[in-house]
């Protein structure tokens, strides 16, 4: 049921000049990029006296209106919950997306506000405090996206957990002990959530709730989560997806994961009520989460096959 793409997107291989020259030229904004980290994209800090921003230069196969669907979605929130989310800049030509050229090859680019902070991954005071913030901040997202709508919040991406079943049988790397685990996962997942998911509510949600798109401050003793930043993954799902994700993140490595769940869980239904059944679906549903995630580290370029994602469309309809 997995396929291995033939060869990956082109990813742009723009200098520090070249980027300081598109940033002046496309969006009239002058100052010293310096390159952060990204995975299969380029993005740049720039500095300048009107204010920071982050230039996103998108790899070949980033689609328009993909581009389009995560500045809509952080511009709805940005309106709502100003601050919390980076804010999409126009070009001086009027456009929140440009393209450039780069040796023959299209690629689209855009600036967004860059939000001020320290990464959680990186912060030193984490307490109970600061994940029931981080349930705060993803309700008050969803809760800006609720009822909103875009042609293309129905996409397929392999990390939506609604078609998360195309990992099965996708485990063909892993010992047999790690198999038998996986595969338990997978099963309860099927059994809990899976057939009950037209009882879940659903929501254009965030989707990426991990401590290294997370900005926190200090206003009080403990880190506050204040900015959520990069929107590549964000997908219209069940809701309860966005608390399961940022679960199973701030489970690992811990030395009470479940006390983490506790506090998540008290800071997102503070501000968006979970139901019953969305409870009852979010211990296997942060399961088939990490599932996801070992199944695409242990082979970064494997895809779901158009048959694998025929097949968790038709169980997710």
């Amino acid at each position: 049921m997995k396929t291995v793409s033939p060869s990956r997107p082109q990813a742009p291989n723009l200098s520090t000049v070249e980027a300081a020259r598109i940033a002046d030229e496309l969006f009239g904004v002058r100052g010293e990029p310096s390159p952060l980290a990204s995975y299969i994209d380029q993005n740049f800090l720039i500095r300048s006296p009107g204010g920071s921003w982050v230039l996103k230069v998108a790899n070949t196969s980033e689609r328009m209106e993909v581009l389009d669907f995560q500045n809509q979605a952080m511009l709805r929130v940005s309106e709502r919950e100003r601050g919390l989310v980076p804010n999409v800049m126009r070009s001086v030509a009027g456009h929140e997306i440009e393209t450039i050229d780069i040796d023959g090859e299209p690629h689209f680019v855009r600036l967004v506000s860059f939000l001020e902070g320290e990464l959680l991954c990186d912060a030193d005071r984490v307490d109970g405090a600061t994940w029931t913030s981080l349930g705060k901040a993803l309700a008050r997202i969803d809760r800006a996206l609720e009822g909103w709508e875009h042609p293309a919040m129905r996409r397929s991406l392999r990390w939506d957990l609604a078609l998360a079943t195309w990992t099965i049988g996708a485990a063909s790397s892993f010992t047999e002990a790690q198999r038998k685990l996986i595969e338990y996962h997978q099963l309860q997942f099927q059994g809990h959530v899976m057939r009950r998911l037209d009882e879940l509510p659903k929501n254009v949600i965030f989707n990426d709730a991990n401590d290294h798109n997370l900005v926190v401050s200090r206003p009080e003793e403990s880190d506050q989560v204040t900015g959520v930043f990069d929107f590549g993954d964000i997908v219209y799902t069940a809701r309860i997806f966005e608390v399961a994700i940022a679960c199973a993140y701030a489970m690992l490595d811990r030395e009470d994961p479940f006390e983490n769940v506790a506090h998540i869980v008290k800071g997102y239904h503070e501000l968006l009520p979970l139901t019953d059944s969305e409870l009852e679906a979010l211990f296997p549903a942060i399961g088939m989460r990490l599932v996801t995630s070992v199944t695409i580290s242990a082979d970064p370029d494997a895809l779901p096959s158009r048959d694998a994602i025929a097949q968790a469309l038709a169980e997710a309809a």
